[in-house]
């Protein structure tokens, strides 16, 4: 499991009646779905990234995905329907050394 894209975290403390879940919401992109094509191996899907895309959007606006527009890891026209979580403190600076690393 430690090379999975999604790492879920459930707990259940003793003593207290909170839960606590957080996800990650990560959606195919456009070259996902030609591996073969462009990679030469495994096999093409028999769809387009534009197919699923309006479900993708629907699904976005369902669940509250919250990020920033604009991340170039995902197609031009994906805007999340909920705004970026704050990153805090620790997160900024985090971003600092990404930033000077040229991370995105």
């Amino acid at each position: 499991m430690s090379e999975a894209d999604v790492h879920p975290l459930n707990f259940n403390g003793v003593g207290g009646s909170s839960n606590f879940y957080g996800a990650e919401w990560p959606r195919f992109v456009p070259s996902d779905f030609r591996v073969r094509s462009l990679y030469g191996f495994a096999d093409d899907w028999p769809l387009t990234y534009e197919d699923p895309e309006p479900y993708y959007t629907l699904l976005d606006k369902m669940v509250g995905v919250s990020g920033r527009p604009g991340d170039p890891a995902y197609p031009p026209t994906v805007e999340p329907p909920m705004p970026g979580v704050p990153i805090g403190r620790i997160g900024a600076k985090a971003a600092e050394g990404m930033n000077k690393l040229g991370w995105h």
